[in-house]
């Protein structure tokens, strides 16, 4: 597949980033990654997969500059010097707890780099053919449907998903009045290798391989439309390099919701005598379920391939390869 002219990275060397990087270096697509190096570490463990990150991503070749796309100047001066022909505009707090807990912070983080960003392409000459936003099923708020399109009714209920959603209408506005050209991306529930960003898999399977519970809200029985980090890669390729992702919204998704208790079937497999522990539903996390990704498949030609079973086990055999978490006993 070809992607044609420059591509400029923000939060290149984030959880999506990274992989991004590595996937675009196969097709010897031309990068730059952009990183203000703030990972938000909690846990010694994942300063390991941060460097990891950082070493594969050298690996590439690509060029990686340090800098903060909540700094105007700064992120105008690389837009200035790289001027590329496509953003994808990954740099953000990628967590609604995060955002819930300082939402001065997420806004700066979400809302306001993005209109950095646009506010600097208003500004330049040579425009990209393409600012690539990623988004988030959150926008979404509680779904009103088992399933939803890209026109079901947006109505978030969190810091993050307001924060997304403002971005997505900004986005919009400055299409529409300055005729800047976008692609915005709404995925949900992602998990693979070097997470650190705390998602339900990857806390149940951190759980399963300390003794921990698995702990689940509710019954189990809410839905998430998991998605492995690779399947989202390449549906962003796609949107690289197909003009039909011009001026469009895609739900980027395995595309079939999943129960929490099968996730925790699945980790169950692994981890025989790990304990599954129920708890309330937390009121600040939205009822979602199957995101609709018949528009990507239709205009793109996307397809997902990693079901939650396969991805899943893969990702559980990751951590024990490189033994992360000394196991109990």
């Amino acid at each position: 597949m070809l992607v044609q002219g420059k591509i400029l990275i923000t939060g290149g060397l984030g959880f999506i980033g990274h992989h991004l990087a590595i996937a675009l270096s196969k097709l010897n697509a031309d990068a730059l990654i952009y990183d203000n190096f703030d990972h938000k570490i909690t846990n010694p463990v994942y300063q390991k997969f941060v460097d990891e990150r950082i070493d594969m991503v050298k690996g590439t070749g690509y060029e990686i500059k340090r800098g903060d796309t909540k700094d105007f100047n700064d992120i105008k001066k690389i837009i200035e010097y790289y001027e590329p022909s496509r953003i994808v505009h990954l740099a953000a707090i990628p967590s609604a707890v995060l955002c819930n807990d300082n939402p001065s912070e997420g806004f700066d983080n979400n809302l306001t780099a993005t209109k950095n960003i646009l506010e600097i392409l208003r500004s330049i000459e040579k425009k990209p053919e393409q600012f690539l936003f990623f988004s988030s099923s959150m926008v979404y708020g509680n779904f009103v449907e088992d399933t939803v399109t890209e026109e079901s009714a947006t109505n978030p209920i969190g810091i993050y998903g307001a924060a997304k959603l403002s971005s997505e209408l900004l986005i919009k506005a400055y299409n529409h009045v300055f005729g800047i050209p976008y692609t915005i991306v709404r995925p949900s529930a992602l998990y693979g290798p070097r997470c650190i960003n705390r998602r339900i898999t990857q806390i149940f399977i951190e759980n399963a391989l300390q003794g921990k519970p698995l702990y689940v809200e509710g019954d189990g029985s809410e839905r998430l439309d998991f998605t492995n980090v690779i399947d989202v890669v390449n549906g962003i390729i796609l949107m690289l390099s197909k003009t039909e992702a011009i001026n469009q919204t895609f739900n980027l998704t395995y595309g079939s919701g999943r129960t929490i208790n099968e996730l925790a079937q699945i980790v169950q497999k692994y981890f025989p005598n790990v304990k599954i522990e129920y708890k309330p539903l937390d009121r600040l996390k939205p009822k979602r379920g199957t995101l609709d990704i018949t528009r990507a498949n239709k205009l793109l030609g996307y397809k997902s391939s990693i079901s939650l079973e396969s991805g899943g086990a893969e990702y559980i055999e990751w951590y024990l390869n490189n033994n992360f978490f000394k196991m109990p006993g």
